[in-house]
């Protein structure tokens, strides 16, 4: 009989840990603190926030239909 391993509840690693911290680094719009300890925490992140992470603020900004349009 096989144990049923949950790679979720594993520790984050460090490849997750120092990408997220890359997408506040560089993220125009802040992200909010990572708080979690494992990989699923760190991927849920990741899936969460990755596209926030890469947009731009001048995207959010009101006139950005008139000044690109």
């Amino acid at each position: 009989m096989s144990e049923y391993h949950d790679w979720r509840s594993d520790p984050a690693t460090d490849k997750q840990k120092a990408y997220i911290a890359e997408m506040q680094e560089f993220s125009e719009i802040p992200l909010p603190p990572f708080t979690g300890k494992t990989k699923g925490e760190a991927a849920d992140y990741i899936n969460r926030h990755i596209k926030t992470a890469h947009e731009r603020i001048l995207e959010h900004h009101e006139d950005w239909g008139d000044i690109h349009g």
